[in-house]
């Protein structure tokens, strides 16, 4: 079991790279050229500036059982369809079950921001609009994120024990 994190799309690499340091996991990071990140315990990857080159790197590199932090869902659902345990920085899981969802929303909004003047009446943001649900609800922000990864840890933790079982 790995730790890979995208490093173009996250942004609790530090969180992670702790947690992942007190489970004795094994973290790599993804990131292009522009992104500097610096850890004494987490290996970098850097690859081309190219889009997707990181995206790309993590599906080859990635393997049943590993844990995936993006927020990239083109990305999570690649990844989930090998194996892999997806989440992103606010704490969601991906499943099987819920990507789908998140894949249409995504094509949806993609395309509907193609369609000229969609954004001519919009209104302006203020202060309220930037306040994110996760925000008011948690003491700490990173709370969800933390108690999502211990999770998906332990189903990973789980998952190998019973591969391992079939095995033998």
């Amino acid at each position: 079991m790995r730790l890979l994190i995208d490093g173009d799309a996250a942004s609790q690499i530090e969180t992670a790279v702790i947690f992942a340091r007190k489970n004795n996991i094994m973290v790599h990071i993804y990131c292009d050229y522009n992104h500097e990140y610096e850890s004494e315990y987490a290996q970098i990857h850097i690859v081309d500036q190219s889009p997707g080159s990181a995206d790309y790197a993590i599906i080859s590199f990635c393997k049943r059982g590993d844990i995936l932090i993006t927020n990239d869902i083109g990305l999570a659902s690649i990844a989930l369809a090998k194996g892999v345990f997806v989440l992103n920085n606010n704490g969601f899981i991906y499943t099987n079950r819920n990507i789908t969802t998140y894949v249409n929303h995504l094509y949806i909004h993609d395309t509907a921001r193609r369609k000229p003047n969609i954004h001519d009446t919009a209104r302006r943001k203020t202060k309220k609009h930037n306040i994110r649900p996760d925000d008011i609800n948690l003491k700490h922000p990173n709370t969800s994120f933390i108690e999502s990864l211990n999770h998906v840890y332990r189903r990973a933790q789980e998952r190998e024990g019973k591969d391992e079982k079939t095995l033998t």
